[in-house]
C-alpha cells in the first residue's frame, strides 16, 4: 500500500484526489494530509496561499525529509486550482519585476507595496489552459531545488471542473469560471444531489466523488489536466 502526502487548497480537494488515485491504481493508499492542517487554521492557513507557503517553507529541505520519513512516503501531491492564475495578483509578481522597485525583497504574500504594478488579468502570458498550468506549476516547483520533485496538479478552473465533466457533456469544461457556483450549486440540487447553501460539505462531496471515479474516462477526455494527473499517477505503478 502506497503512502501519499497531500498538499492541497482544502480537505475536499484532497478527498477528490485521494479517491481518484485509488481508482487509477486500483488499490487503497495511506494518505498523509500535510496541508492544510486538520484544524484549517495552522500556521500556513488554507487555500492557495497555504499551498504556496508550504512549498516555500518545505521545498529546500524536502529531500532530507523524504529520506528520513517513516513510514516511507512514495509521493507528495501538490494541488492549486487554476483560478488562482486569473484572480490573484501575487502569483504574477515575477511578471512585473521590471516595474517594481521592491521586487525580491519580500515573499509576494507578505508584500506591502501600495502601488503594485500587477494588473489582473495578467496579459504577459499566452492565452489558454496550457499557459496557466505551466506558469503555476513552475511557480510552485521552483521551491524544490533538490532531486525529489512532487507531482503538481493544476485543475482548471478547479477540481470542481472534474465533477462537471463527470455529470455533464459540456464544451470546454476547463474554461468554465467557478464551476461550483455557476453550475454545481447554482440550483438547490445537482443531478438529484442536494447542495445546501452553496456549501462544499463532505456529505455532498461523498455523493459527487464516486461519480467522478465511475466516469473517470469521460473526465479525462473532457479535462486535459485530469488526463495529465492520470498519467502521473499511473507511473507510480
Amino acid at each position: 500500500m502506497k503512502t501519499i502526502g497531500f498538499v492541497c487548497e482544502g480537505p475536499r480537494d484532497s478527498d477528490m484526489l485521494e479517491a481518484v488515485i485509488c481508482h487509477i491504481l486500483n488499490e487503497d493508499i495511506t494518505p498523509l494530509y500535510l496541508q492544510p492542517e486538520a484544524s484549517l487554521d495552522g500556521e500556513n492557513g488554507n487555500g492557495w496561499k497555504g499551498v504556496w507557503t508550504w512549498c516555500l517553507k518545505n521545498g529546500e529541505t524536502l529531500d532530507q525529509y523524504m529520506q528520513g520519513a517513516l513510514p516511507k512516503i512514495d509521493m507528495i501531491i501538490i494541488q492549486m486550482d487554476g483560478d488562482v492564475f486569473r484572480k490573484e495578483r501575487e502569483v504574477h509578481c515575477a511578471c512585473y519585476a521590471d516595474e517594481c522597485a521592491s521586487f525580491g525583497e519580500e515573499f509576494p504574500l507578505n508584500c506591502k507595496v501600495n502601488d503594485c504594478p500587477v494588473v489582473i488579468p495578467c496579459n504577459r502570458h499566452e492565452a489558454g489552459i496550457n499557459s496557466c498550468v505551466e506558469y503555476l506549476k513552475n511557480l510552485l516547483l521552483s521551491h524544490f531545488p533538490g532531486e525529489y520533485v512532487p507531482i503538481c496538479i493544476i485543475p482548471c478552473d478547479s477540481t470542481d471542473a472534474w465533477i462537471v465533466a463527470a455529470f455533464d457533456n459540456l464544451e470546454n469544461t476547463e474554461s468554465i469560471a467557478d464551476p461550483w457556483t455557476n453550475i454545481i450549486s447554482r440550483k438547490k440540487d445537482y443531478h438529484g444531489i442536494r447542495v445546501p447553501g452553496h456549501k462544499k460539505t463532505k456529505a455532498v462531496y461523498d455523493k459527487l466523488i464516486p461519480v467522478v471515479c465511475r466516469n473517470w474516462e469521460l473526465v479525462k477526455n473532457r479535462c486535459s489536466q485530469a488526463s495529465c494527473f492520470d498519467q502521473a499517477i499511473s507511473a507510480l505503478q
